[in-house]
């Protein structure tokens, strides 16, 4: 089940720049361990083909916190999930991919720059975050839960859980301006672990493409091949 996010312009990064992106496909919600363990139980970590060229193979998963269907996967490096992708596009039939970072800000931001994906202003209860943490709330499960439970919380297309409970993978390297990081990945959205302040949809993260946490997930992403950019580099 995922959203489209139509063509046209937005504004992306802290300082709103002014960007433009033809239409795509996100998935509405993190991988959840029920859909991860799909890939494995046909054989994800098995099947070399999967592995390919992206750098790294893992040979078993990690198993999940609770393990319980509807929650987020967690523990999946940025190899595992760009393996799972390739899976999935093989069942579906057409390619699935990790989004690019500008693309994970559009399905969040939507097209005004927006702070969060339902406006500028934190609000006690659309977030599964540490609100306790600078009194911006009462609430700190300190643990991920199931996708979809703050509907209310949602982009302006309709895209869940992208603030709150788990990081996310983008496809992209993460560079810095002086070209430092190259070999990192870029995260984007905030953990369940993290207070409010830190709640932000331009906020960008690097991080080692083999780490995995229970706080790391994706969401996979898809762009019609009509479009002459349908194949991003990996790299």
């Amino acid at each position: 089940m995922g959203k489209d996010i139509p063509a046209g312009p937005f504004l992306y990064g802290e300082d709103k720049q002014p960007r433009e992106l033809p239409t795509f496909f996100i998935a509405r919600y993190p991988v959840t361990d029920e859909q991860y363990d799909a890939f494995f139980n046909d054989g994800g970590y098995a099947e070399k083909h999967w592995w390919e060229g992206i750098g790294s193979r893992i040979r078993k998963p990690r198993s999940a916190v609770l393990g319980q269907p509807s929650r987020p996967r967690g523990y999946v490096s940025w190899y595992e999930a760009m393996a799972f992708c390739r899976w999935l596009s093989k069942q579906l039939g057409y390619q699935v991919r990790l989004p690019s970072e500008p693309e994970w800000e559009k399905a969040a931001r939507g097209e005004d720059g927006c702070v969060l994906p339902w406006k500028d202003d934190y609000h006690a209860g659309y977030a599964n975050l540490n609100e306790r943490s600078g009194e911006a709330g009462v609430t700190y499960l300190k643990q991920t839960i199931a996708v979809g439970l703050y509907p209310h919380a949602a982009s302006p297309y309709g895209v869940d859980d992208l603030i709150g409970n788990v990081l996310e993978w983008c496809l992209n390297e993460f560079v810095q301006p002086d070209g430092a990081e190259q070999a990192h990945r870029a995260e984007r959205g905030t953990s369940h672990m993290r207070r409010p302040n830190d709640a932000q949809a331009s906020r960008r993260i690097s991080c080692s493409p083999l780490h995995d946490s229970n706080t790391l997930d994706f969401a996979w992403c898809v762009r019609p091949r009509c479009h002459a950019d349908h194949k991003l580099v990996e790299r």
